[in-house]
């Protein structure tokens, strides 16, 4: 009995080499499931024509071979499809064998390629959830790395430090400013208008006598820096006790978004970040028995606080 795309892939031993691949028939056909050294699936078709018609899918890399060797024989004229770091490889497995097994062939064609990655589209396009983490990451930094700039000493510093997540595991609000009774909810967008997703009413609740206050940014990206970039200036900026405390809580956040080097931004020039007392951002309308809201607020039109307002109002 012919194993499936799964089965085939998960047989498949990882190479030694970078430019290495294992790879397996299946179904006889000219469709081949292959793993490359990092343990990502993929699949090449041999005889390939017009390749070249094949679009681009921002986590799938294409590769075109004259030759390719396989453990029995030389294939020819090969196109491969292989994924990045940002697709689970058993779910992309698990998709196109969902594909295939429907559409037995003896031939593949570049449009079956095509047909089969159209068909998986909400894997492919799963690279914009880990960019919106990595977006959101950076946002927090920029905040971070200001309130740090504007610390009037180091104890204010180690409770900057401190009150950025948790050390109990990730906290609703971002920054939760103990003596100074200040709650920071950090809002990061690449759209030029200011519309932020709220997840949950609680990330707009204060505390008894505390100050409540979205930081809202508007950003660029593919030029500026990365989190890392911004992981490491905020690094000079803290003693070493500080660092420890920073350290962990960059597990906390998420070590891969946090020292992530490969997205780059810049705080949109015309955009400067703007600080929104929760009290005045609009919510919807919550009636009896209703759970889980969520909602996008357009904050353009609503009264706000700039930088050097925000930090005398909090006293920093």
């Amino acid at each position: 009995m012919n194993k499936n795309i799964e089965q085939i892939f998960n047989t498949l031993d990882s190479p030694k080499s970078l430019f290495d691949y294992s790879c397996n028939q299946f179904n006889e056909s000219n469709l081949w499931i292959v793993k490359d050294n990092n343990g990502n699936c993929g699949f090449l078709i041999e005889n390939a024509n017009d390749s070249d018609k094949l679009g681009e899918y921002k986590n799938l890399d294409k590769k075109k071979f004259n030759e390719f060797q396989s453990k029995k024989n030389i294939l020819k004229n090969v196109l491969m499809i292989i994924h990045n770091e940002n697709v689970v490889p058993e779910v992309f497995s698990e998709s196109l064998n969902v594909y295939f097994e429907k559409n037995i062939k003896v031939n593949y064609t570049v449009n079956d390629v095509k047909k089969a990655l159209d068909e998986v589209e909400a894997i492919t396009k799963k690279i914009k959830n880990k960019l919106n983490e990595i977006i959101g990451v950076w946002g927090e930094f920029i905040v971070l790395r200001t309130l740090l700039e504007n610390a009037k000493s180091d104890k204010i510093k180690s409770e900057i430090i401190n009150g950025w997540e948790s050390p109990d595991g990730r906290t609703l609000i971002d920054f939760n400013l103990v003596s100074l009774l200040t709650h920071i909810e950090v809002k990061t967008t690449t759209l030029n208008t200011r519309i932020h997703h709220i997840s949950s009413t609680n990330q707009l609740l204060s505390k008894p006598n505390w100050n409540g206050y979205l930081a809202s940014i508007c950003i660029k990206q593919n030029t500026g820096v990365s989190c890392n970039d911004l992981r490491l200036q905020i690094l000079n900026l803290i003693n070493e006790n500080q660092k420890v405390i920073f350290n962990q809580r960059v597990l906390i956040r998420g070590k891969h978004l946090c020292n992530d080097s490969k997205y780059i931004f810049e705080i949109n020039k015309t955009k400067e970040i703007r600080y929104y007392r929760f009290i005045n951002v609009p919510i919807p309308e919550i009636k009896n028995n209703t759970v889980n809201v969520k909602w996008d607020a357009i904050l353009e039109e609503i009264d706000f606080l700039n930088k050097k307002s925000f930090f005398k109002s909090v006293n920093l």
